[in-house]
């Protein structure tokens, strides 16, 4: 409704090795456009256990999803990754909710 133009972007990182820590940025290709620097470590080698934390798509309640994440994550810290099935959002065309 709000934006005629959606805007995608897809990154493909190759070549990483397993239960490696690596730190990265993302920008719009300008000087002042990059983020702060972030980590992630990658999933163990095949064959070793890792655990996913599988998490449906909310649609309502997001003011509580910080709190529910923190506590998940601190129950389980063996996590490894977290998939989302979803979008948050209620109606994702209209910028303006």
């Amino acid at each position: 409704m709000n934006d005629r133009v959606i805007r995608r972007h897809k990154v493909e990182i190759g070549g990483l090795a397993p239960a490696t820590t690596y730190r990265y940025q993302v920008g719009d290709g300008t000087e002042n456009g990059w983020s702060q620097w972030r980590r992630t470590t990658t999933a163990p080698k095949a064959g070793s256990p890792y655990r996913i934390m599988y998490l449906d798509n909310a649609q309502c309640g997001l003011e509580n999803w910080g709190v529910l994440l923190h506590d998940a994550v601190k129950r389980h810290p063996d996590i490894g990754a977290i998939l989302l099935a979803g979008d948050l959002v209620d109606r994702g065309n209209e910028r303006s909710n």
